[in-house]
């Protein structure tokens, strides 16, 4: 609970307390531009309107309302302004991935072309330059090839399957190999101990060449939806904009009347810097001639 009077020497005592207040803020206060709702400066508003009911001037008392309405408005503002800026950086990082899918689904539909010829004639992988028909024996020569991946530093080329190039690599701190495919785009799966199981695995990677076309698709739909959200937000002005620009009209009106034009800011002269003799340093006693 405050008790103050009315056109008493209280309004000069909360003039004193608010520069104190704005000042020491001043100081201690180094944060971001951006700031949130919580970081208005709730302690200075509430001494300046102390302050105004203190004078009993109606038009300061209005001022003050209005200083603390407008403070809070450009807090809304400036995190409308932070939200346009998050969604500008969506919509770019929408149509980055939106370009880089429709890369994916050419390089996919050229592997589909690539494999069209290979269907009609059966199983056929070459291990080596050894072509193999059989499943059982073509995983059976890329177990045996194992052993030679391991010595190796990164990726091999051990062959070729269904008109991709075919490597493998060992990878030490997983303990396990890899088989990369290499057509437009690239594809891999991880080979186990089961040799049959492999092969069906590595198979496995060209029929799901048409899924991640499809997966593709799917995902530049998204992206264009988000897109079109985003805009549509983008497009909406700042609501309370012309309220704003009302009230921020009428301080300056009110700053006028009450010849509060040159406000001038609180600042503190910095002090001379003084020397000071150590206690340990030797004293020389000056000698009158």
């Amino acid at each position: 609970m405050r008790y103050l009077t009315e056109r008493s020497f209280d309004a000069y005592i909360y003039q004193l307390l608010e520069n104190k207040q704005r000042f020491t803020n001043q100081i201690i206060s180094n944060k971001p531009p951006a700031r949130r709702m919580d970081d208005v400066d709730i302690v200075s508003e509430m001494l300046k309107q102390i302050k105004a009911i203190a004078t009993g001037d109606p038009r300061v008392i209005r001022k003050s309302e209005l200083d603390t309405e407008i403070m809070r408005v450009q807090v809304l503002k400036r995190q409308y302004k932070a939200k346009r800026f998050r969604l500008q950086s969506l919509i770019s990082e929408l149509k980055q991935d939106i370009d880089r899918n429709r890369k994916r689904i050419n390089s996919y539909e050229q592997d589909m072309k690539t494999i069209q010829p290979y269907l009609a004639s059966g199983f056929k992988m070459t291990v080596k330059g050894i072509e193999y028909q059989d499943k059982k024996k073509a995983g059976k020569a890329l177990h045996m090839v194992m052993p030679e991946i391991a010595d190796a530093e990164g990726a091999a080329k051990i062959g070729s399957f269904m008109g991709f190039g075919m490597n493998m690599e060992y990878i030490p701190d997983e303990r396990n190999y890899v088989l990369y495919l290499h057509g437009k785009g690239d594809y891999e799966c991880e080979l186990k101990k089961d040799e049959v199981k492999d092969i069906e695995r590595i198979s496995s990677l060209i029929r799901d060449i048409p899924i991640l076309k499809k997966s593709c698709l799917e995902t530049i739909d998204k992206c264009n939806k988000q897109i079109l959200d985003a805009e549509h937000e983008l497009d909406r002005p700042f609501e309370k904009e012309r309220e704003l620009q009302d009230m921020m009209q009428e301080v300056t009106q009110l700053n006028h009347d009450l010849d509060l034009d040159h406000d001038e800011p609180i600042v503190v002269e910095e002090e001379p810097d003084v020397e000071i003799q150590s206690e340990d340093q030797d004293y020389e006693p000056e000698y009158v001639r």
